[in-house]
């Protein structure tokens, strides 16, 4: 079975609060599950790499026969990671420069959910005009501005 996913991340700089979302289908298509959360003292790239780890977490709990996760991201940050894993890790998860990485913590959440669900990374262009065809990055992409445009008025 695969379970496809579009996930989001955003960020409201001056206030350090995020929101993430993930949209999530079964492959039966019967019926969609969202996820969401807010986040304060973040950054952009937290949410969006939060967004997958959410996700991930819930495939992993849901306890189905999954062969492959496929995973949706408008995020080149967090597409480019199992590309880029082998040096981050090799590297003890520090820079060239002596620093330990940023989002440490997060990169070795995400790399040990790479490592107990099958995952299929995709980059998706974002903020993607509505077509013809369901555009379901557009949709979490909406959600999490939602989510953080309410909790900010809050």
């Amino acid at each position: 079975m695969i379970l496809t996913i579009y996930t989001d991340g955003a960020c409201h700089p001056p206030s350090q609060t995020g929101a993430w979302a993930a949209l999530i289908f079964a492959a039966n298509n019967e019926e969609d599950t969202l996820l969401q959360g807010i986040v304060t003292h973040t950054t952009h790239q937290r949410m969006e790499l939060t967004a997958a780890i959410e996700a991930l977490y819930y495939a992993e709990k849901k306890a189905m026969p999954l062969s492959t996760v496929a995973l949706y991201t408008d995020s080149q940050y967090v597409a480019d990671l199992p590309t880029r894993r082998k040096k981050i890790v090799q590297g003890n998860f520090i820079t060239k420069k002596g620093n330990l990485r940023q989002n440490t913590d997060l990169l070795q959440v995400f790399f040990g959910l790479l490592d107990r669900v099958e995952v299929e990374l995709y980059k998706v262009k974002a903020h993607q005009k509505q077509g013809d065809l369901p555009n379901h990055n557009r949709r979490v992409d909406k959600w999490v501005r939602k989510v953080l445009r309410e909790h900010l008025r809050s």
